[in-house]
């Protein structure tokens, strides 16, 4: 059970770097008009910050770091949700949105599985709490709040944009114009927002 725990906590972290990797390019070509860094120089950067991160064992000391982070996703979800109502509003909805869509239904699934990723913390967490005894119903309350923000955030930019350019860019941040200082803000908080969320990830491997 460890041994899959710590595989699937490393695939999770690994997507970390890729979305880091594209966000910083991102930004780079975007916004200052410059070209973008190989992956592997990224990689190896990232790899000297989270070494020493991940040597820090008790997770309650980056309580400040997630606090830091759920504000950095929520700007973010808002700030997504404004552009994805603004060009609902400008082109109205898609026309050729589909219920279940056999082609790319697959990618579907492993994107959906990439929302447990925290779920090896949840004995964790629920150690450092200073009262488990409540843990179980704060952690349903927030499950049930995670899982209609997903439904409501994916369905509603679904509408928004369309099948053909979700298939395009499945990372809603590629939707978006890269050159605009909102998105830009929003890149680079969320680019610290996994930097230092990192070492809470993979703290069960």
């Amino acid at each position: 059970v460890d041994f899959f725990l710590a595989v699937t906590q490393f695939l999770f972290v690994t997507a970390y770097i890729g979305f880091i990797s594209g966000s910083v390019n991102n930004i780079l070509v975007n916004t200052f008009k410059t070209d973008p860094i190989n992956v592997w120089i990224i990689g190896a950067v990232c790899f000297v910050i989270y070494t020493p991160l991940c040597w820090v064992r008790k997770i309650e000391k980056f309580a400040f770091f997630h606090i830091f982070a759920d504000i950095a996703i929520a700007i973010g979800l808002i700030v997504i949700m404004i552009y994805g109502t603004k060009n609902a509003v400008n082109n109205g909805f898609a026309s050729d949105v589909e219920l279940i869509n056999n082609k790319t239904f697959l990618t579907a699934i492993g994107l959906a599985a990439y929302t447990f990723e925290g779920v090896g913390l949840i004995v964790p967490v629920m150690e450092t709490t200073s009262r488990p005894d409540i843990y179980p119903h704060i952690l349903s309350g927030v499950i049930l709040l995670i899982t209609f923000i997903y439904l409501f955030f994916g369905n509603w930019l679904y509408f928004s944009y369309g099948k053909d350019k979700v298939a395009e860019n499945p990372l809603i941040t590629d939707m978006l114009p890269a050159d605009e200082i909102p998105i830009v803000i929003v890149d680079i908080v969320w680019i610290i927002n996994l930097i230092l969320t990192f070492p809470l990830v993979l703290h069960p491997c």
